[in-house]
């Protein structure tokens, strides 16, 4: 075992995180592996501070996870900065294998390095080592909570996404027919209801789809409001299926309003600011209101340099056809 692993199972002991909490095996783990002392509770003060609560239970643990598993150095989240994505992938590799080495494939941090290393992958498109590690996860979640727990649904969902991802939506549908009996509770049926979208979307059952959104976004208004980012986001995905089904009617309703509050909540150069904006002024063309789109797409013509180069040169192709439009009209 590594010093860099040592020190992090001598924190998980310490504070009981996914296992029994022994400080005595803690600093027996220290000592084997040469770590000092002072060493170690730099470290912990280091990790409190990353937890930023005076209780440090595992699920703030798992918080620290998602943002890179090193404790002292995030190498994973550091080689992704520099592009050097094949790096970061090695990195959460050799932390998942360290973790399961002395934790279990069972336990929770285990399982959060796994969800890291499985989003990475579909990040990177490697789409079939990301089934592989869900399988696994469904897999150990079925062993040690049962087939209709919460826990095992969750995973179930998880693999669905990544059924849909890799093309398979047959598998996927038939994967969320296991789990059309109950709905989930919470953020976690808004979680089902997304899935559910994806898949009747990749089905072309768009009218399904749009139900299930809108399902979705009544819990996300419930449970975090209207304004949040998730929501946002949400209901971003619903005006793009109502734009699919030319309904620019009641897709322009929504954006107007999303388009506001991504530029309060988020700020005016958010990618998601500028990719609704660029959907509201689509609408507004649609509709023949080219006194309302012309100036939607004078502003993303002058945010040029939070564009890509093909996307500003199709902004400035619309901004002169609506132009030129306008001109006709009047």
């Amino acid at each position: 075992m590594t010093q860099s692993y040592a020190l992090q199972y001598a924190m998980c002991l310490h504070m009981g995180f996914g296992v029994s909490k022994s400080p005595e095996s803690a600093y027996q783990v220290l000592q084997d592996a040469g770590i000092s002392n002072h060493d170690f509770q730099t470290a912990l003060v280091n990790l409190k501070a990353k937890l930023g609560e005076p209780v440090y239970h595992e699920s703030a643990y798992q918080k620290l996870l998602l943002e890179g598993y090193d404790l002292s150095i995030d190498y994973s989240r550091y080689y992704d900065s520099l592009g050097r994505s094949d790096e970061a992938l090695a990195q959460n590799r050799e932390d998942l294998t360290n973790l399961e080495s002395f934790l279990g494939r069972d336990n929770s941090l285990a399982l959060s390095v796994r969800t890291i290393l499985c989003d990475q992958l579909l990040g990177m498109k490697r789409v079939q080592e990301a089934l592989t590690l869900r399988k696994e996860f469904v897999d150990i979640r079925k062993r040690t909570h049962g087939n209709h727990a919460e826990e095992t649904k969750r995973a179930m969902l998880a693999l669905a996404a990544v059924y849909v991802n890799a093309g398979m939506v047959h598998k996927a549908d038939k994967l969320f027919a296991e789990l059309m009996d109950s709905r989930l509770p919470g953020l976690e049926g808004a979680n089902q209801l997304r899935v559910l979208s994806l898949i009747r979307r990749s089905q072309n059952r768009l009218d399904d789809a749009i139900e299930a959104h809108k399902e979705l976004l009544t819990i996300l208004f419930e449970k975090l409001n209207s304004d949040h980012p998730d929501s946002l986001e949400e209901e971003s995905r619903l005006c793009t299926m109502l734009i699919n089904q030319k309904n620019y009617d009641d897709s322009g309703l929504r954006l107007e309003r999303v388009v506001e509050t991504c530029k309060k909540v988020l700020g005016p150069n958010n990618k998601l600011t500028l990719t609704n904006t660029g959907n509201l002024a689509y609408c507004y063309d649609q509709k023949g209101e080219f006194q309302r789109s012309v100036p939607l797409y004078r502003q993303l013509v002058n945010e040029e340099a939070h564009l890509k180069a093909y996307i500003f040169q199709h902004y400035v192709s619309k901004l002169k056809a609506a132009e030129k439009a306008l001109e006709e009209v009047y």
